[in-house]
């Protein structure tokens, strides 16, 4: 589970930003939280705020420190990867980006909290870091720690350091190495960020048959969830098969209107939203099975206000939400910023100054002059259009 995500010059964010999925003491949804250890976690966070503020640019992030993490810009010899630091002060420009992290594994009886990150300038590697927490303790211990390509602190056998020392490079991170050396003292880094799975807001417009796993095509009962679903978009889709042959064709069937039958139409050819939410299941289906993240940008692209309503008090619901999965989006349908859904901790906002700088904030952390935060059954809809909390368009300010 994802307890905290921390970045800094990164984009449009030069500050460090901090998205924080440990609940606070607020009491709204208390029977939604993720209870682990002596934690209380958030299952959702939405990211609200004006086009061009910098909420794709927390999806970014998160995806950037995920793809290092599991070696998706490696090539035939070794990792390719371009810092995109903040470009709006030549400050920043020549500093380092850094990505850490704070997070606990499903598995683990002891319930530990690990904390993890490292920093980037141009294409290389300058830091890594990994430090773990017992439930029972405050303090951190030191599992390694890196500068540039030595390992200059270490709780790791002697050979497992020599290993490691013989492959990192500048553009190798510890987490990955560990993972292919099978040192699995660390390989828990790989693992957490395995079980990553991101949509963008372009999911959809080309429907990838890879996504659909065998798992995913067999669960009946889901299908059939899927089937309910799709009928809120056209009540005449009356079935779905997937054709299981190697082009894995995704049919639906629809009733003719002259009562004469039924007819199959691919997917092809059916609208945006029904290609898009169909694109979108196989990785839901994939974090509500496993567990893990999934961090959707721009859900509300191409969804019904009630449908991404609806699938926010799903994945809110344990009897739904099973195997502790959390959900992250970014949304511009503020008709999803209510009391009635989620909790004031589980509001983010990003907004962009003048500067052409980002910043992040939750609606728990606002309060007056005088101290007083936010309460929680304030409107909160009403008041964000009304400028109350900041991270409107300019022109509304």
């Amino acid at each position: 589970m994802l307890v905290e995500f921390c970045f800094k010059n990164f984009k449009s964010f030069k500050q460090e930003a901090a998205l924080d999925l440990s609940a606070t003491k607020m009491t709204e949804f208390s029977e939604s939280l993720i209870l682990k250890g002596n934690e209380k976690l958030l299952p959702v966070s939405v990211l609200f705020g004006a086009n061009a503020s910098g909420k794709s640019t927390v999806f970014d992030a998160y995806k950037f420190m995920t793809d290092m993490v599991v070696g998706q810009f490696w090539g035939n010899e070794a990792c390719s990867f371009t810092q995109k630091p903040f470009l709006f002060d030549s400050f920043y420009k020549e500093k380092e980006t850094v990505f850490e992290i704070y997070f606990m594994l499903e598995d683990d009886i002891r319930d530990r909290i690990y904390n993890y990150g490292f920093s980037i300038l141009k294409n290389q590697i300058t830091a890594e870091w990994l430090n773990v927490k017992a439930r029972t303790t405050k303090n951190y211990r030191i599992v390694f720690s890196r500068k540039g390509n030595n390992i200059i602190k270490s709780i790791l056998s002697r050979n497992e350091t020599e290993l490691l020392e013989k492959v990192i490079s500048d553009n190798v991170l510890i987490a990955t190495a560990a993972k292919n050396l099978k040192i699995y003292s660390c390989s828990n880094i790989y693992d957490f960020f395995k079980k990553n799975v991101f949509a963008s807001e372009d999911i959809g417009k080309e429907f990838l048959a890879k996504d659909l796993s065998k798992e995913f095509i067999d669960d009946k009962e889901f299908l059939s969830n899927m089937l309910d679903t799709f009928r809120t978009f056209d009540k005449t889709i009356t079935g779905l098969r997937v054709d299981k042959n190697l082009e894995k064709k995704i049919l639906f069937t629809h009733k003719k209107y002259d009562g004469t039958g039924s007819i199959e139409i691919p997917i092809e050819m059916e609208s945006r939203g029904v290609r898009k939410l169909f694109s979108l299941f196989p990785k839901i289906h994939k974090v509500l099975s496993t567990g893990g993240v999934l961090f959707v940008d721009e859900i509300d692209s191409g969804f019904h206000t009630f449908l991404v309503r609806s699938f926010i008090k799903s994945v809110m619901d344990k009897s739904f939400n099973k195997n502790q999965a959390q959900f992250i989006f970014t949304t511009n349908d503020v008709c999803q910023l209510s009391n009635e859904i989620l909790r004031r901790d589980e509001i983010w906002f990003i907004e962009k100054d003048d500067k052409g700088e980002s910043s992040m904030f939750s609606l728990a952390d606002i309060v007056d002059e005088f101290g007083i935060g936010i309460r929680k059954d304030e409107s909160f809809s009403k008041n964000y259009l009304a400028g109350k909390y900041g991270a409107v368009p300019d022109m509304l300010e």
